[in-house]
């Protein structure tokens, strides 16, 4: 029965921790797209012409469209990267926005959370399975690697002795001398 157990929960583990690096990985990616977004970002104002609304069975989200003067002074329109609820702008009205320099028409809010939520999202929900793979597996008797090399210690301690019995009862029966001063 314990061989069972561990089977199933190695497969179990296996199948969380797939599960969770799929969707850890997915949110590094999107992170490290932000990252490369922020570098080159530029923030500014700009002006709502239109907001694309998608229904579906969640709700409704909303897209806008901004247009915005770049750096160089040239009129230049953008959409966001997502959709959300939180983003149904009057037409019109000004919205303080990031614009990457390379690509100007790549829009994001300024918020901490319009710009890497949604990557950060994805890792965390990546994490926990692989977190709940790890103590399944731990549960189910399965031991992870362990570094069985030690530079340190192989270096102070010898774990094979080549002691002969002669040299084994010579230590052991060790009688210190203690000499006194005079």
């Amino acid at each position: 029965m314990a061989k069972k157990n561990q089977k199933s929960g190695k497969i179990i583990s296996w199948v969380f921790g797939g599960i969770g690096l799929i969707f850890f990985l997915v949110g590094g990616g999107l992170t490290y797209t932000t990252y490369g977004f922020m570098e080159n970002s530029q923030p500014t104002t700009g002006q709502v012409i239109s907001v694309d609304t998608n229904y579906s069975d969640d709700g409704v989200s909303y897209r806008p469209t901004f247009s915005f003067v770049d750096v160089n002074g040239n009129r230049q329109q953008g959409a966001t990267f997502l959709s959300s609820s939180s983003y149904n702008f009057a037409v019109g009205s000004k919205v303080d926005i990031l614009y990457d320099q390379r690509d100007p028409s790549s829009v994001r809010l300024t918020g901490w959370f319009d710009t890497w939520g949604f990557g950060l999202i994805f890792m965390v929900i990546g994490g926990i399975p692989m977190l709940i793979a790890f103590f399944i597996r731990k549960r189910a008797g399965t031991k992870l690697p362990v570094q069985t090399s030690d530079p340190i210690r192989d270096k102070y301690v010898r774990l094979e002795s080549p002691e002969t019995a002669e040299d084994h009862a010579r230590e052991t029966n060790y009688t210190p001398t203690v000499r006194r001063r005079r």
